[in-house]
């Protein structure tokens, strides 16, 4: 079991987290006593429902504080939580190079025939993924019945249906043979086995080695936005670049007016009807009649207007409600800038709506221009996983992972639109609008831009 550290150095930390002061601490402290900070690793989501002032995200910051302070190594995981832990789809991919082309290794005296580069490799596993139809069914409707259980577990971040790989070997035969499909499991952090984490029955128990027979494999992910542009005290991001823009386009940055450090990414125009719409998300924009700027900071050149529109719709899931669209229509403001049907920095003004399906899983490149970073991209890596964010359940939402592990969205990005090129750099597919992020950004999450069109009524293109 761990130490408990005292109660002088867990509020010392918890105070480092921005937004939580000395007062908001000791009303923690005075809370759970000394069970703070086991109360605080096990269940942020609860301590920020509980806690007046304390975000979810305020509450995982401070979980990641009491972690990274602790003395405990990383030992090997409990073998109930982690059984069937192996190693990642991307580390699938990432486990030769390209120079190993054509070369026979010998491992502890045996010929390893014809190791596999990179590009290889990804070919054995798609040819597996195609010839997987009735397994991965299986382990969808697997998924669909217990996912809302999964999530309510205080460390289960989110789900989806993927490949786990048992066993080594780098050739054709070895590397398909190890492929099985399972039911990925993101965690917050996959705990030691000594960690006190395990004198919590919920953390022991949440991850069992098989549900209703399909295999389950583990991954350490979690998800989140930038804190909801609602909250009355603003929090520092990487947003507001102070970019003025003349013309209102897709991939520029906006915010809730007076949120400058809260803002996000306008997405692109959207038709409702033949009347041209902004859209991002309801957590850039904010709720109905909430005022939007361009740029964040609301500081514009003579002549021109900062407000370039007002929200008419939008849609988010509280934290603890369910809901698959994070979402909000801007109507533009009469007489404001000029308006083009374009993505900053891409040059075709061609876009349709277009729906990513299974056979797009572990094969389709796609797309997002952010305010923040640019445009980045990513392989997709599942069209229907369940995700906690800010503390509320998501299902059937698109992952996309970057190939080499480096960052591919940060804070003020949410809001892009996420998008495929249809054939060429002349036609983009829109299949999605971005509005969360890996805690490492090396993933981001989208809602599937159908759902956005029925539920909104509008059309990426007329």
């Amino acid at each position: 079991m761990a130490k408990r550290k005292n109660k002088k150095v867990v509020l010392e930390l918890i105070r480092r987290v921005n937004g939580i002061g000395p007062k908001l601490a000791d009303k923690i402290w005075d809370a759970y006593g000394n069970d703070t900070e086991e109360m605080i690793v096990l269940d942020p989501k609860r301590v920020a429902r509980e806690i007046g002032g304390v975000s979810v995200k305020r509450a995982f910051a401070a979980r990641e504080q009491l972690l990274a302070a602790s003395s405990e190594p990383m030992a090997a995981a409990d073998p109930l939580m982690l059984e069937s832990v192996t190693v990642s789809d991307h580390s699938v991919l990432a486990e030769t190079t390209d120079a190993d082309a054509g070369l026979t290794t010998a491992t502890h005296g045996q010929v390893v025939p014809d190791v596999l580069t990179k590009h290889q490799v990804r070919e054995v596993m798609l040819r597996q993924w195609d010839t997987s139809h009735a397994q991965r069914r299986h382990a969808d409707e697997v998924l669909k019945r217990h996912y809302e259980k999964l999530l309510d577990q205080p460390n289960v971040t989110g789900a989806h249906v993927g490949f786990r790989r048992r066993g080594g070997g780098r050739n054709a035969e070895s590397v398909s043979g190890s492929l099985e499909v399972c039911i990925r499991i993101h965690v917050n952090r996959k705990f030691p086995s000594n960690s006190a984490a395990f004198n919590d029955y919920r953390i022991a128990l949440e991850i069992p080695p098989t549900i209703e027979g399909v295999p389950t494999d583990v991954t350490e992910r979690s998800y989140a936005t930038l804190d909801l542009p609602d909250l009355v005290e603003a929090q520092p991001a990487a947003v507001d670049t102070g970019e003025f823009e003349t013309e209102l386009m897709g991939g520029i940055e906006i915010a809730k007016v007076g949120m400058p450090f809260n803002g996000g990414t306008l997405g692109g125009i959207v038709f409702a009807g033949f009347q041209r719409r902004l859209i991002t998300n309801q957590h850039v924009a904010g709720k109905i009649a909430s005022k939007v700027n361009q740029p964040a900071s609301g500081t514009v050149p003579p002549g021109f207007s900062a407000e370039i529109g007002t929200v008419v719709d939008s849609e988010m899931p509280p934290a603890g409600g369910t809901g698959s669209i994070d979402c909000a229509i801007i109507a533009l403001r009469s007489g404001g800038r000029d308006v083009r049907p374009k993505i900053k920095g891409l040059q075709p003004p061609r876009f349709r709506s277009a729906k990513l399906t299974s056979p797009d899983v572990h094969r389709t490149t796609a797309i997002k221009v952010g305010a923040v970073t640019g445009r980045t991209e990513g392989i997709v890596k599942s069209v229907s996983t369940f995700v906690d964010v800010n503390g509320a359940k998501m299902p059937n939402q698109i992952i996309v992972e970057s190939e080499d592990g480096s960052e591919i969205i940060k804070g003020g990005d949410s809001g892009s639109l996420l998008l495929v090129k249809a054939s060429d750099d002349t036609l983009f597919n829109v299949v999605g609008l971005v509005h969360a992020r890996s805690s490492d950004g090396t993933a981001m999450v989208a809602t599937h831009f159908d759902e956005i069109e029925t539920r909104f009524a509008v059309k990426a293109s007329l």
